[in-house]
């Protein structure tokens, strides 16, 4: 359960909606292209402004717990079988969060065309990935050796000033782009570079090279001498953690650059493609742990489901296996060690085409793509849609298409009204879905396949003359 609780803590995701590629009055298009000039200029209803909350992830509570007659039981369960557990499983089983919390944000359409935007956000980055073979070996373990690599948990809390600029060069051609100061709060990542089992026997075999960064001021790791290597060496004590108000300042500081162009290929075709947040930070670590272990473990293999509490040496066989398997957990600690460490930040390239249609051009066809990546947990997002925009002052469009995650579907709406425009966009696809209700409290919804859903809206306040980039 505890792999469980690992990857649906990291299941949310957020970025500017695909959906409102299309949309008519939607006045932060220059997110997903920095070469997209507004309507019209506007002012952001602070806080307000652009909200984004969203969640994805590749594996789904069916794919983790199975109900049985004896009740649900998780996919370690012997009534449930390799192919019905293993046959859900992804070569490297992924979710990732990206949440963009715009704070402030404006944006003013120049006197010869070009348009000028400011945002202040609050950004965060998380990404978790485990791999086919570690459930492979949890489930039934008959094979000789498993490589259980890539395994790898981070994230990342950084402020983001962004000055953007664009305008038509000619007829045809736009281009803009957005320059980038970052601040970052917070980064934190565990990652698993090499994780080899062999099996011989009884015996269990595990080698495992793996490192744990930190670079956030205001958290400290309590230490304990080590179990393996008493005396000689203090490891990180993962359950005692400190927080101090005094220190919170940055640990990290880094830049980025937007850059993007459309191109129109005909009166009624538009192109275009932009790389956002191509940028570097550098974080100034103060908690760094390593390990480089080897175990071995000779005896039965049991896990919490197989274990009869009345039964003694099962118990006692299980404490054994987690006594020895510990000091794989074990990551000695270095006060006196800071690392620098530049980082590459997470980046997405994104691809669109825009048809108006020759007999209607209030009517838009189009097509949009996404490649996001992330550290260990890359994905991809294509669609294809219409928008409509029969008044100026409202606009309507809906999509679908295919991700990593899945299955996908969007549908988003602009109205703009007495110097007011209000937008909502939502992407994603949700399977089966059901319903928990306690004793307490209101019932929850919650999806039971893999899913990806996110929800994009905002109220910001317009004015100046329309004029239509496209």
């Amino acid at each position: 359960m505890t792999i469980t609780a690992g990857l649906m803590c990291a299941l949310l995701h957020a970025q500017t909606s695909q959906t409102t590629f299309l949309l008519e009055n939607y006045v932060y298009g220059y997110r997903f292209n920095p070469a997209y000039v507004p309507e019209k200029s506007f002012v952001a209803i602070p806080v307000i402004g652009n909200l984004n909350p969203a969640a994805r992830s590749q594996v789904g509570l069916s794919n983790l717990i199975f109900p049985t007659d004896d009740g649900l039981v998780t996919g370690l369960n012997p009534a449930i079988s390799s192919e019905e557990f293993l046959g859900g499983m992804n070569k490297l089983n992924s979710a990732s969060v990206d949440l963009h919390e715009n704070l402030i944000a404006f944006g003013f359409r120049g006197k010869h065309g070009g348009f000028t935007n400011v945002e202040l956000n609050l950004r965060a980055n998380i990404t978790a990935a485990l791999p086919y073979t570690m459930f492979a070996f949890l489930k039934d373990g008959d094979a000789a050796s498993y490589d259980m690599s890539p395994t790898y948990v981070g994230g990342t809390v950084f402020g983001e000033l962004a000055v953007g600029y664009s305008r038509k060069l000619s007829e045809k051609f736009s281009f803009g782009a957005r320059i980038k100061a970052l601040v970052g709060m917070a980064d934190l990542h565990f990652d698993i570079s090499k994780a080899d089992v062999s099996i011989n026997g009884d015996a269990i075999k595990v080698n495992a090279d793996a490192a744990a960064y930190g670079a956030c001021n205001f958290l400290r790791v309590a230490t304990i001498p080590s179990q393996i290597r008493p005396g000689e060496v203090d490891v990180m004590d993962f359950d005692d953690f400190g927080f101090s108000a005094d220190d919170f300042t940055p640990s990290g500081y880094g830049a980025a650059v937007d850059l993007g162009l459309t191109y129109n290929l005909t009166r009624n075709l538009e192109l275009s493609l932009s790389v956002n947040d191509l940028g570097l930070m550098r974080w100034q670590n103060n908690i760094v742990g390593r390990t480089d272990a080897s175990v071995t473990y000779t005896g039965q293999r049991f896990f919490p489901e197989d274990e009869n509490p009345d039964d003694s040496q099962a118990r006692n066989e299980y404490k054994a296996a987690v006594h020895t398997l510990e000091s794989l957990a074990e990551f000695q600690y270095d006060p006196e060690e800071s690392v620098s460490q530049m980082k590459l930040m997470p980046f997405t390239a994104n691809f669109g085409l825009k048809y108006r249609m020759p007999f209607y051009r209030n009517l838009t066809a189009g097509a949009m793509g996404t490649y996001k990546f992330a550290h260990k947990a890359s994905w991809y997002d294509v669609r294809a849609g219409l928008a409509i925009n029969p008044i100026e002052w409202f606009s309507l469009t809906g999509n679908v298409g295919m991700t990593t995650f899945g299955p996908a579907w969007g549908a988003g709406l602009s109205l703009s009204f007495v110097g007011i425009n209000i937008f909502v966009a939502s992407d994603g696809y949700i399977g089966k879905i059901a319903k928990f209700k306690g004793e307490r409290g209101p019932a929850v919804i919650y999806p039971v396949d893999k899913f990806g859903y996110d929800i994009n809206f905002g109220v910001n306040i317009i004015f100046g003359k329309r004029v239509r980039s496209f």
